[in-house]
């Protein structure tokens, strides 16, 4: 997905507006940090939408180290404090939950059917598309 623009960046930090960035690997981590951006949200493969390919147990430590001292959140396939431990155990200072969130009645579906089947899913019945 890249990194912000710099004078978005620089209009954020301007408004004491902290960024954030989605980063699949430590490569784009690194570019993020070198952009200017506050925190870097490491996005494993488990993640819905966009996303790359390693995986959240391998990409969050290696994200961690090679942007130290910046923030990390871990992100990708979080849906319970398990998951979130064990974000926060490999390193990361905090987690980010996406598709979660579509769950809630704020994010209004405007479906109980959907909302239903995604709250009985489970890790066995996540589809990945290239649509």
């Amino acid at each position: 997905l890249g990194s912000p623009p710099a004078d978005v960046i620089e209009r954020a930090h301007d408004h004491g507006v902290l960024v954030a960035a989605l980063a699949g690997s430590a490569r784009h981590a690194r570019r993020h940090a070198e952009a200017g951006i506050d925190i870097v949200v490491a996005q494993g493969y488990e993640a819905g939408g966009h996303t790359g390919e390693i995986g959240s147990m391998v990409l969050v430590p290696e994200v961690v180290e090679a942007v130290a001292p910046l923030p990390v959140l871990a992100a990708g396939g979080i849906g319970s404090g398990e998951q979130a431990a064990a974000g926060i155990a490999l390193g990361a200072q905090g987690v980010w939950l996406g598709s979660l969130w579509l769950t809630t009645e704020e994010a209004d579906l405007h479906s109980p059917a959907l909302t239903a089947k995604l709250l009985a899913a489970g890790s066995g019945d996540t589809v990945r598309s290239r649509a």
